[in-house]
């Protein structure tokens, strides 16, 4: 076993006596993770279908893979940011919803669609001819929908910015504990 593992063991270690008093943080976390991953699976998902909607369109390989990787960069670090262990980052959440709800509407204004009939039959016409097209909106809007009641989720439930509290006072302890294996 080489220093690098024995310090990644060493860590492990440290981080289960540490949560062992903590049961409800540690829970916290692993939920926050996986739903973290849920939504980044999802986000990979979109860009997905998004490359293969340009991808039909002509679109020059090396823009469209600098154009996925910095998409997809953008949506980690904002993901990142808001599900890491600083709870109040979240607000960046609201921020990112409503940015993207305005362009969502002004975009569908600018189309014409102003009221809900008109939106339903554009795409349920549009879905026949671009139904690739019309999934990614709709795909995009349900992750949209998502990003709303994971701020809400990770900032208004009293118990979950507890636990995001404590989870913070963890990390800064794991984080001086690996600095001072680094160290040592």
């Amino acid at each position: 076993m080489n220093d690098r593992e024995k310090q990644q063991n060493l860590c492990k270690e440290y981080r289960k006596s540490l949560y062992r008093d903590y049961p409800e943080v540690d829970r916290f976390e692993k939920r926050k993770r996986k739903w973290f991953w849920f939504l980044f699976f999802y986000c990979l998902l979109l860009w997905g279908l998004r490359a293969g909607i340009l991808w039909q369109r002509r679109i020059s390989p090396v823009a469209l893979a600098l154009g996925l990787v910095m998409g997809i960069g953008m949506h980690l670090i904002i993901l990142a940011g808001a599900m890491g262990p600083k709870w109040k980052v979240a607000f960046v959440l609201y921020l990112w919803f409503f940015l993207n709800a305005v362009n969502i509407i002004s975009s569908l204004v600018r189309q014409g669609l102003t009221s809900w009939e008109a939106f339903h039959w554009a795409y349920i016409e549009g879905f026949v001819q671009y139904p690739l097209e019309i999934s990614y909106d709709l795909l995009s809007w349900v992750y949209l929908l998502l990003l709303l009641p994971t701020a809400m989720w990770l900032t208004l439930v009293p118990a979950n910015r507890r636990m995001a509290e404590e989870s913070e006072k963890l990390y800064e302890k794991m984080k001086r504990f690996s600095m001072s294996q680094l160290k040592g």
